[in-house]
């Protein structure tokens, strides 16, 4: 029931971002490779917990924390570092 679902879930993120790739030049394996693991494992993690729960709360603030942490990733860290482009 959870495996099914994330894996479809992963493909709809997947594919645009691949699509992106391509269009930018970005080699595949560089992050479209982390693109399919993350919004495949991610989804799975969330309703794992909402299960154990039995609430969609846990997985909406995990979710939460995931946006957030990503956001201040390309905001503060990555130009910290120098890397502009993708």
């Amino acid at each position: 029931a959870i495996a099914i679902p994330s894996l479809l879930f992963g493909l709809a993120h997947y594919l645009p971002f691949r699509a992106f790739a391509l269009k930018r030049s970005i080699k595949p394996d560089r992050y479209v490779a982390g693109a399919l693991i993350s919004t495949t494992v991610f989804p799975a993690i969330f309703m794992g917990v909402n299960l154990i729960f039995q609430s969609l709360v846990p997985g909406w603030i995990m979710h939460i924390f995931l946006n957030c942490s990503v956001g201040l990733y390309f905001r503060y860290l990555r130009p910290a570092f120098g890397q502009t482009t993708y």
